[in-house]
């Protein structure tokens, strides 16, 4: 989405989930289709370009940091392009690594 903040524009993303360390992506009963959804999500987030990244978990952006930052004056820690990409490509890195350990070693249903 665009948001306006004194008189700019700002690109905006907010980020709704991320692939955690343990999912199960290979075998899946319940979700067969996780592997490839998480894949097309990463080719998405690949394609966006914000300013600012903001997600359902405060971890993912570091929330916590930002804030202190933005109390201790200066630039706006918020507008951060960099933090988004490092997010999506450590998403690609984690799925790479799941699906290669996975289909070595399938889980069982």
């Amino acid at each position: 989405m665009n948001v306006q903040d004194a008189g700019r524009w700002y690109d905006v993303v907010i980020a709704c989930g991320g692939l955690q360390e343990d999912a199960r992506l290979v075998n899946n009963k319940n979700y067969p289709e996780i592997a490839e959804h998480f894949q097309q999500s990463i080719a998405k987030y690949k394609t966006m370009k914000p300013d600012v990244f903001l997600a359902s978990h405060s971890w993912f952006f570091d929330l916590a940091g930002k804030y202190k930052r933005l109390a201790a004056g200066g630039t706006n820690p918020y507008i951060d392009p960099e933090g988004f990409q490092t997010w999506v490509a450590n998403m690609e890195k984690n799925w790479n690594t799941l699906m290669a350990e996975q289909k070595k070693n399938p889980p069982s249903n």
